[in-house]
């Protein structure tokens, strides 16, 4: 069974663990999980199983996903049960569960009433709503903030929460809910050790949770961001574990958003401003003025929060190259949004160099972020059970929260499990929306001159007033603030003449039109920027494969420079080689000559000797002259010989070397 099917059971389980928690009987999340294990031995007559058995019989009977880890450490909590390898079992036990039942079946009741309320509602805006889809998106929408604006049925079920606002009794059952949501995450992410963080941990916060820090998204928002900041400040009790940092592209965006501002000051910024703006040039006279509030808001992040920019200033040296994942996953359009969005996962890959754990405190590096299409795109590249590159600030919250040991004692949760807060940040996203596509429709019937220029002012001065921070949405004006019927724009219009300050308003805005083309300026704007930023991706780009291909050509000229080093020396190497040979056998010749010699004038004395002593008296010239032609012949003889021995033997070593 999916986990978010049968609504009823479902929200059931998870008010269920809360109730345990509160009981005060037990000391750890596994002695509450040991109770649903127990529960199903007894309900499905269990004798022997293994770990995968109660796993799935968990996500069956309580559509709860544990993991196998986290059970096997319950099940040591049941004495009752042996284990044998692989293999559990238990003799039949009739363990005591008909509290544990009684408790099931009266959160289910309760649940189950909440879920009717819902299709009531839902039924009464739109008939076509189907039963199933409408339960699976609540569940989602109660125990997963990962979700958000464009889920499924997400205006409704919002619709619905803060219309029942008001109704104590509902609201604690929801909250209990989101709160059995929150215990539930120590069990999902089996987080072991409560009490304290012993590794290191970076934070890296997107410019929304900045701006939400400092309140410019409304006090709401803020508050949800101080909740994170308190569970950081447990953490670092002692020891700093956690750091808090921002990327220097998220310091230039923000300086790009109060360089807006300034221009707004000046009477040149957006017809239509989003709440951060209005936060920040709200009691700004001057240009100076929003300077200094440009560098309180850096001062209070560093002094007050201990937020510091990152140390790293380039993500793009070869070093990080094999962990860069800027490719924009399948389903996503390749706008500027995706490109931002990938950009950043890709740091926190580059910086984590594409590590597998699964537990986000031991993770390393983590981006925070309220930004949807980076919750989304980090979603779709995520591996299995591995941490996700971004999280939302609520989720890294509940972790850090549960971590600390917190749910088994009496402090508060934190602010998110109001979930009249999701709501309301829901609805404000999308007026936010809302009001971004019929500008855009309200501009186009401008140019195309369907409309007057002070038609076009009036309906500017409307779509400001319903650009809403999520405390200014209520259960009084929410269908007014999401009525973008043609009837309410022309009754907003006549409105308009009876309100002097929004007469001058109108007049304020119909003065910008006529001094500059404005959307002519805000689309060359936004070219620019695609532009510039376009330029400065391929520069970066480009030099890392000019400094790669200057390290190749740079090895290339080294190898080269050594091979001709080394065939010099070889070349030199065989000519001395060849003249010390060379010398060596004229030596030998020059010594063959001598010794040829000596052993002819030796065999001519001999010879001589010899002719004296035989015939004396024959001693004429004609026998010298025979003697002194055979003793040359011999000596010519003798020097044929040594140069044959001697350069025969070169020739020889010459034709085997060649």
């Amino acid at each position: 069974m999916d986990r978010y099917r049968m609504a009823p059971t479902t929200l059931a389980s998870y008010a269920l663990l809360k109730a345990l928690t509160d009981s005060k009987e037990y000391k750890n999340q596994y002695e509450i999980l040991a109770e649903f294990i127990r529960y199903i031995i007894v309900k499905r007559k269990l004798r022997d199983f293994l770990l995968i058995d109660i796993q799935n019989e968990l996500k069956e009977e309580f559509t709860f996903t544990i993991p196998q880890a986290a059970i096997k450490t319950s099940i040591k909590q049941i004495q009752e049960c042996k284990r044998n390898g692989d293999h559990y079992s238990i003799e039949f036990t009739r363990f005591d569960t008909e509290k544990f039942s009684e408790l099931h079946n009266t959160t289910s009741d309760i649940n189950h009433e909440i879920v009717e309320k819902l299709v009531a509602f839902a039924k009464n805006v739109d008939e076509s709503i189907q039963r199933d889809s409408l339960e699976e998106a609540f569940i989602k929408f109660l125990i997963d903030d990962s979700l958000g604006t464009n889920a499924k049925y997400s205006e409704i079920i919002s619709r619905f929460l803060i219309a029942n606002e008001s109704d104590t009794d509902f609201q604690r059952q929801i909250s209990e809910i989101r709160e059995g949501s929150i215990l539930y995450c120590g069990l999902a992410y089996n987080i072991t050790e409560l009490g304290s963080i012993r590794d290191n941990l970076t934070l890296f916060l997107d410019t929304e949770v900045l701006f939400n820090i400092a309140g410019y998204n409304g006090t709401i928002y803020q508050r949800l961001a101080e909740d994170l900041l308190t569970q950081v400040k447990a953490a670092n009790i002692g020891q700093q574990r956690i750091k808090l940092r921002y990327f220097r592209e998220v310091q230039q965006e923000i300086d790009s958003f109060f360089r807006s501002a300034e221009r707004s000051i000046l009477g040149k910024g957006d017809l239509i401003q989003s709440t951060a703006m209005g936060s920040i040039t709200n009691g700004c006279e001057t240009v100076s003025d929003v300077r200094t509030k440009q560098s309180d808001f850096f001062n209070n992040l560093q002094m007050k929060y201990g937020i510091t920019l990152d140390e790293k200033d380039d993500y793009y040296t070869e070093a990080d190259y094999p962990y860069n994942i800027e490719s924009i996953p399948e389903g996503f359009e390749n706008d500027e949004k995706s490109y931002e969005a990938i950009k950043f996962i890709s740091h926190i890959n580059k910086l984590r160099k594409t590590s597998h754990e699964e537990d986000y405190i031991k993770c390393k590096y983590l981006l925070i972020t309220e930004t949807r299409r980076v919750q989304e795109i980090a979603n779709a590249i995520q591996e299995g059970n591995t941490c996700s590159h971004a999280l939302p600030t609520s989720v890294i919250t509940n972790i850090l929260w549960f971590k600390l040991g917190c749910g088994f004692t009496k402090k508060e949760y934190p602010a998110n499990v109001d979930a009249s807060y999701k709501a309301r940040g829901i609805i404000s996203g999308i007026l936010s929306n809302s009001v971004a596509q019929a500008f855009e429709k309200v501009k186009k019937d401008y140019l195309e001159g369907k409309i007057t220029k002070e038609q076009l002012a009036d309906r500017i001065v409307m779509f400001r007033d319903k650009t809403q921070s999520p405390d200014g949405i209520t259960a009084d004006n929410l269908d007014e603030l999401l009525d973008f019927s043609a009837e309410t724009i022309d009754r907003y219009e006549q409105g308009i003449q009876a309100n002097k300050l929004q007469i001058e308003e109108q007049k304020q805005i119909i003065s910008i039109l006529e001094s500059k083309n404005e959307f002519g300026a805000e689309e060359n704007a936004r070219l620019k920027n695609d532009l510039t930023r376009v330029i400065d991706e391929n520069e970066k780009k480009t030099k890392l494969i000019q400094e790669k291909d200057d390290q190749i050509a740079s090895q290339d000229k080294t190898i080269h420079e050594q091979h001709d080093e080394l065939e010099k020396y070889r070349r030199e190497k065989r000519r001395q080689e060849e003249n010390r040979k060379k010398w060596k056998n004229r030596g030998k010749y020059v010594l063959g000559l001598i010794i040829t010699a000596a052993i002819f004038v030796l065999a001519v004395f001999i010879v001589t000797k010899i002719l004296e002593k035989i015939a004396p008296e024959t001693n004429s010239a004609i026998q010298y002259i025979i003697d002194a032609i055979g003793i040359l012949g011999f000596i010519l003889s003798g020097k044929t010989i040594v140069k044959n021995k001697v350069y025969g033997e070169k020739k020889s070593h010459e034709d085997n070397v060649n």
